[in-house]
């Protein structure tokens, strides 16, 4: 396995994570639609399942008292050991990919994007948006 793709696939296990750490703890009572099921989606299908979530979802201005966040938004999503590891493992496989680069380790990723896999370009254009959004 190319190790480029394969450091870009499993950063799209850490994403999702970051984005259930950023959006759970205000998530209760949103309405129209309920968090939980777009954050699970979202770790098999990406942005793609996330996206009618934070195009339905209600702002939220004012801060959530903690006493009000459920078990896991609590005790999980706002942990700093949950902090810790995401970006942990993030800057692993940032470093991973980085200490791989090589111009053969380039140019099979180049030949897989553009003339293999369609998965290895919908995760790049995946992984592209959700680092941006």
């Amino acid at each position: 396995v190319n190790p480029l793709l394969e450091a870009q696939f499993n950063m799209l296990g850490v994403m999702p994570a970051v984005y259930a750490s950023v959006l759970l703890p205000g998530a209760k009572g949103q309405k129209p639609l309920p968090a939980a099921p777009f954050l699970v989606l979202s770790f098999a299908l990406g942005y793609g399942a996330l996206a009618p979530y934070l195009v339905a979802r209600q702002q939220r201005e004012e801060p959530v008292a903690r006493s009000s966040l459920g078990w896991y938004a609590r005790t999980i999503a706002e942990s700093k050991i949950n902090a810790v590891a995401l970006i942990g493992f993030a800057a692993y496989l940032i470093y991973y990919g980085a200490v791989n680069i090589s111009p053969e380790t380039l140019n099979e990723y180049a030949n897989i994007w553009a003339n293999k896999s369609a998965l290895c370009a919908a995760s790049s254009v995946d992984l592209a948006i959700l680092s941006t959004v």
